[in-house]
């Protein structure tokens, strides 16, 4: 284990103690999908403690970790930065996070960024909403309007996809893992055994797990997929599959 997941999970353990000794709520960071499935993982030993991991919508991928005494109501944590453009440069997710990241903003004080044409809205913790108001005022060298908004005024943006079919010699993880992200079976396989690799937001460690449609596997650092369906045998016995492959 990472030396900064150590240290995560005990600043995440003292929460607990805390919540559960005091009855007192408390909260993470947003964690990425490794961080999360080990805060998950340390929340499930622990009895009388409601917790949830929220990224604010659904297919949120950056989330806290809400900690609740039992008989407790949840607190509202988080808010909608919405970003509006006045310029007519098309600006990126690189850009957005790079302008937040020199405000002195950490990484884990910012949720999903998603970008549309005319601007972009990013999750973040309530607490730093009036400072992003007096702060944020350019990115990526053109000026822009920021506003506050609650969580149900979020524009949620579908990330383009690629569906394409393929075919592999078994439904195993290294092997579809192999195929999908254009690696050698040697390699996928390290990549597992490394932690890099999640299937529905958790690390996996063995390369022999069968995959099943619906399955969301995604390799860090080089991106994400589904397994959309099982089409059958060829002729040559592989195994023909459609996956969607996410562009953002």
């Amino acid at each position: 284990m990472e030396k900064e997941d150590k240290f995560l999970l005990a600043q995440l353990q003292d929460q607990i103690s805390y919540c559960l000794e005091y009855g007192i709520p408390g909260n993470t960071d947003f964690l990425d999908s490794r961080q999360a499935a080990l805060a998950e993982s340390l929340c499930r030993k622990f009895s009388g403690l409601n917790y949830r991991l929220d990224g604010g919508y659904e297919e949120g991928e950056r989330r806290i970790c809400r900690l609740t005494p039992e008989g407790q109501e949840e607190l509202g944590l988080l808010s909608v930065l919405r970003i509006q453009k006045k310029g007519p440069k098309d600006l990126s997710h690189r850009d957005y996070l790079g302008s937040l990241l020199a405000l002195g903003i950490k990484r884990s004080q910012l949720g999903d960024i998603l970008v549309r044409e005319e601007g972009a809205d990013v999750l973040i913790l309530k607490e730093l909403g009036p400072f992003f108001l007096s702060e944020l005022e350019r990115v990526g060298n053109q000026p822009v309007a920021v506003e506050i908004k609650d969580l149900d005024q979020l524009q949620v943006v579908s990330v383009p996809r690629e569906e394409v079919r393929m075919t592999v010699s078994s439904l195993r993880l290294d092997n579809l893992t192999s195929a999908a992200f254009r690696v050698s079976r040697g390699d996928a396989s390290e990549a597992i055994r490394q932690g890099l690799i999640f299937v529905n937001g958790l690390p996996q460690s063995k390369p022999d797990r069968n995959l099943q449609p619906g399955d969301k596997l995604v390799f860090r650092g080089k991106g994400k997929i589904i397994l959309s369906d099982i089409l059958g045998n060829t002729k040559k016995d592989k195994i023909a599959v459609v996956i969607q492959i996410f562009k953002g």
